[in-house]
């Protein structure tokens, strides 16, 4: 039908039959020819599109591989932090107790011996006016009694123990000397127990924070290989949004991100080296703990003997030992304190750290 049209239009045009025939089946080849070559064209466009599309594709199933890869080892390292963090909490709680308690016990042995350092002053004075009422006693050729009812060493007694509320009756002088010397020795065993206790107790704190110690090596590695996971996460995240703007995956990687900043392993050293000093400080006062129990026991075993609190070692006496034990156990209250502080303070940055990688461990 259309070679007809193409041949009437030739002879009105002034061709003849046959030249009007040829003119209609060129112009047929030449439609055909560009239907045929459009169509191609096509199919080329589609082609390409469809290998586009698959090339986009194998980009976006890289990015996700490598994602997987990176999420499978976050998730590995980023969880335990938390759990890790908390172990290492309870162990600094119980350090820092410990050390507390010690300061405690340590400052109750301080107090008491110094307290017993008095007593032991009175009971010295004590002993002095027995030793110069007796010797009046002695020297009378009537008696302490008979002086007294005459009057005669009334005068006497008073000028050698003028502070006396009855300077001539023994038995209260001597009923003094023994309640001074029961509190003297009471004040010593609260002294030696408080000791033993502030060193005791000062020992647990510093054996547990150095078994504490072993695990922060581990802790910071964990924390490391954690921020190297998600470090490769973010840069896959910025990948994914070119590739596949909407694909699911970029919700779970925004949460791991947002979720999981913050852990710095710096934080971790820097607590390993408040909780090695605390641990070596407590150390300290674990030994002059024991160290001024062992002196206030052996001071008072000799008091028990009948040695005097007042004069010097070289003349009976236990006045160094007393002395010694007291300045251990300032010692003891001090060093527990400081080691005290600084578990604290500890124990605050493990908590602040532990709350971020609490947050990192619900992300997985």
């Amino acid at each position: 039908m259309k070679k007809f049209y193409i041949c009437v239009f030739a002879i009105l045009s002034g061709f003849s039959a046959s030249a009007a025939t040829i003119v209609a089946n060129s112009i047929v080849r030449a439609t055909d020819v560009a239907q045929t070559n459009g169509a191609a064209d096509a199919a080329s466009l589609q082609n390409n599109v469809a290998a586009q599309s698959t090339a986009d594709q194998a980009v976006v199933d890289e990015i996700k591989a490598r994602y997987n890869a990176s999420y499978d080892k976050a998730k590995n390292y980023c969880p335990v932090i938390s759990e890790k963090i908390d172990a290492l909490k309870v162990m600094t709680g119980i350090s820092t107790a410990a050390s507390g308690v010690g300061t405690l016990a340590g400052g109750t042995a301080a107090v008491t011996g110094f307290m017993k350092l008095k007593t032991d002053k009175e009971i010295a004075e004590i002993s002095a006016s027995i030793e110069k009422l007796k010797k009046i006693a002695e020297s009378d050729d009537v008696g302490l009694e008979a002086a007294i009812k005459s009057g005669a060493a009334t005068d006497r007694l008073e000028k050698l123990d003028p502070k006396a509320e009855n300077p001539t009756d023994l038995s209260v002088k001597e009923q003094e000397l023994n309640t001074a010397q029961t509190k003297s020795q009471t004040l010593g065993t609260i002294r030696t127990v408080g000791n033993f206790a502030a060193g005791g107790t000062a020992a647990v704190g510093s054996v547990t924070s150095f078994i504490g110690l072993a695990q922060f090596d581990e802790l910071t590695k964990d924390m490391e290989q954690c921020n190297a996971a998600v470090s490769e996460i973010d840069r896959q995240k910025t990948e994914l949004s070119f590739a596949a703007p909407d694909d699911p995956a970029l919700a779970q990687m925004n949460a791991i991100l947002s979720d999981c900043s913050g852990m710095n392993p710096n934080n971790i050293k820097n607590i390993k080296g408040q909780l090695t000093a605390s641990g070596a400080i407590v150390a300290v006062a674990a030994a002059t703990g024991i160290a001024g129990g062992v002196t206030s026991m052996i001071a008072g075993n000799k008091e028990k003997g009948g040695a005097s609190a007042t004069t010097a070692g070289k003349a009976g006496g236990t006045k160094e030992l007393n002395m010694a034990s007291n300045v251990l156990a300032v010692a003891t209250t001090a060093t527990n304190l400081i080691g005290t502080i600084i578990s604290g303070v500890t124990l605050a940055d493990l908590t602040k750290n532990g709350d971020i990688a609490a947050k990192c461990k619900d992300a997985f």
